[in-house]
Parts: C-alpha cells; structure tokens; sequence
C-alpha cells in the first residue's frame, strides 16, 4: 500500500482533482495560499495508473512534485477485489529511481568491487567456499548490469553508458585484484573452486537466465532484500577475479573459460531484465514517434546481445558434451582400476584422474597405488587395453607406485 503525495501550485489543483474524480480515485486535499497538497492512499498494483493520470495533467514534468511513500496500515483498511493469483510491482518511477541509484559513479562502488575482488581472489586460491559467496553478497556489480537493461528500455543514453562504464571498470578492478593476490599468494595453484569457474556449462546458462529473471522480479517488486540472494546466484564478481588468477598462473584456458563465464551472466541477466521490464509496460515518456525509435533501438541492441549469447553458447555446448563424456568414461576407468589392481595386489587405490582430450581424442588415466610388493608387470597396458575396449578410444594409463605397508586388523 502507498500513499501518493502530490504537492501542486493551487491554481492548478482543479484538473488534477477533476481526473481523480473522474477516474474514482479516493483522495483528501489541504489547500494553501499558494500549494495545495493532494493525498491519496491506494494499493501497490493501482499506484501506476494513478501517477500515469497524474502525469498526463503535467503534474511532476511541467509543475509540482509527487512523492510516494509506504503505507503499513490503514484503519478503515482498503478493501478491493483481488485476482486470484497478481503480480505484484512497484510503479514504474520507483523502479527507474531504484535503478538509477546503483548506476551513479561514487567511491564506494569502487571500494566494494576491490574488497570483494580481494575477498574472490582469496576464497578461490585458498577453495573456501564461504569466502568466494561473501564476496559475492558485497559485490554491487548486479546495479550496473540491470542499468544497461533499464537505459535500453527508457532509451536513456546517459544511463546505459554510465551503466557501461562501471560494468567495464569494476570487472577490471576484479581483474587486477586476482591478478596481483596470485602473485602474491604463497602456494598459488588451480583449485576446485579456480577450475569450476573455468569450464562452464548450459547448467550455467540456465542459472543465469533464472537469475535474471530473479533479478528483474526483484527490481519491479520492490524485493531490495532479496537481491542479496540475487547477487549470489548471479555469481557475477568471482569470475571476473578467476580471469586474473588464471592469467597470473599462465592457465589461458582458465583465464578464457571465466571469461565466457562472466559474459554468459552478464548478458543473461541483460536481455532478461530487459524483456522482463518491456513486458511490465516500462516504457519512455516521450511522443509517439520518438517511441518508435526507441523500440527501434531496443530491438537492435536485444538483437546484438542475444547473436552475443547464441555465439558463447557454441563453445559452452562444446564444453557440456565433453564433460559428459568424460563423466562416462570415468565410470569405465574406475570400474577398470579396481577390477585388474586391487584383487591380486593386496594394494590401496589411490585417487584416479581421468582426463579426456577431445583434440586428440584420448584418454588420459592416472593413479596411485600403495602396494607392498610393487606394480605388477604390464598392469599399466592391461588397464589400457580392458579401458580401451570399454570406452571405445585410445587410451593411457600411468600408474604411480608406492612402496607401502598394508596391515589388517583382525577384530
């Protein structure tokens, strides 16, 4: 619930209370000598009807002011008739303003995306999960991504290259943060966490799709609260600090992988708040014809970004399939290491890596095996061959051997 607010010089106070009324609004007015106050308390989903009569009176563009503010209560309360399911939104003016706001250049923007780079670089190269999704939660990087969408709908220039902008100069202050933090972190090396954000996959395109939706959700109902959740899902800040570990590390895959990453939920989350907005009825307000241009515009630059999407999809796909098949395969390896090396060995299985070369189209095997009486002689072809024919691809096998104890304990 809302009260509208609508502060207006008293000689021009007539039409707007003559719309009102003709609209059936309920509303009370103080008049003054020179301002006459209009209050009018309604429900969320009639708030943008009502400022869009207001607005066609020239209250708020050519004289007066309109301020909204949240209502808790009301006693008698309002009662209207409610659909069954209704989504609800703020008016089209809260949501601009609230955007606007994260799309304003300020210092604290800049000190957030370096604590948070320096929280990500950290969390990835020491693989705390806890750490990478503080970063995630402190990150401010979801305002100007919704900007560029809000700037498109409202072909508002300023906003979608200020948008631009921060989007550029915060992914570049992460950058820089991971870069300098692996050089300076002792031991760096991939993790779990560095090489998850390196290979993705459609599961990543779909969450971030979600998450832009979630996103937009979150902006038109006034959910401040729960972009917070947003944020982490989006995930937007780590990859960006992955593209710098990975070029301090030499891994150029890594590096190229977080960046694919990186673009997918940047123009996810893009195209879906657009479209969400677009369908709200978010619209400029401008004339007829200059609307034209700007659906215009907006159709080219949904066009530009979705081309952009289908074209990081190719590679991602690419990388999908692969980790399928590897996935397949490493049930073969793993049934075949345990079947030909543990019965006759009295031995230990250590951790099996399987890696498949889609380049070259071979499977890389390698474990360690704690045994007390050392390999057994061709154990490493055996283990090709059986893999071999359960996979269907050449396969090689290196197995590590260490000298080892076995003791039972007998209870």
């Amino acid at each position: 619930m809302k009260t509208i607010q609508v502060v207006t010089p008293t000689e021009e106070s007539e039409k707007i209370t003559k719309v009102l009324s003709d609209s059936g609004r309920d509303f009370s007015i103080i008049s003054g000598k020179e301002n006459t106050l209009i209050l009018i308390t309604s429900k969320e989903e009639d708030v943008e009807d009502i400022l869009q009569d207001l607005k066609r009176t020239g209250v708020g563009r050519e004289f007066g002011r309109i301020n909204l503010s949240p209502v808790s209560a009301t006693l008698p309360s309002i009662m209207t008739k409610r659909p069954l399911i209704s989504f609800q939104r703020s008016s089209n003016d809260e949501i601009i303003q609230m955007i606007e706001k994260s799309t304003k250049i300020n210092v604290n923007y800049f000190a957030l995306i370096a604590l948070a780079g320096v929280l990500a670089s950290i969390g990835l190269l020491g693989n705390n999960a806890a750490v990478i999704i503080g970063s995630m939660v402190i990150a401010p990087l979801l305002g100007p991504v919704t900007g560029t969408a809000m700037g498109t709908i409202l072909s508002r220039r300023k906003m979608f290259e200020d948008s631009i902008k921060l989007e550029a100069a915060g992914i570049i202050i992460a950058v820089v943060v991971g870069l300098v933090l692996t050089y300076l972190y002792p031991g760096a090396a991939p993790t779990s966490e560095i090489l998850a954000r390196a290979q993705p996959n459609l599961a990543d395109i779909a969450l971030a799709i979600a998450s832009g939706f979630a996103a937009g959700v979150a902006i038109s109902g006034g959910l401040e609260s729960a972009l917070v959740g947003v944020a982490v899902a989006a995930a937007l800040l780590p990859p960006a600090a992955n593209i710098g570990i990975g070029l301090a590390l030499a891994q150029y895959s890594i590096a190229s992988g977080s960046l694919q990453l990186l673009l997918v939920n940047i123009l996810s989350i893009n195209i879906c708040c657009t479209a969400l907005f677009w369908l709200q009825g978010i619209r400029p307000a401008v004339s007829i014809r200059k609307e034209k241009v700007a659906a215009r515009i907006l159709r080219r630059r949904l066009i530009v970004v979705l081309i952009a999407l289908l074209v990081l999809t190719i590679p991602i796909g690419i990388t999908t399939q692969n980790l399928l098949i590897q996935a397949r395969y490493t049930n073969v390896v793993n049934s075949a290491v345990y079947a030909q090396a543990l019965p006759p060995n009295n031995a230990i299985i250590g951790n099996v890596e399987t890696l498949y070369d889609p380049t070259t189209n071979i499977l890389w095997v390698n474990f360690l095996m704690f045994t007390p009486t050392g390999i057994p002689t061709n154990l490493a072809q055996t283990l090709s061959l059986v893999i071999s024919l359960g996979t269907g691809i050449p396969t090689i096998t290196v197995v590590t051997g260490v000298n080892a104890t076995i003791l039972s304990i007998l209870w």
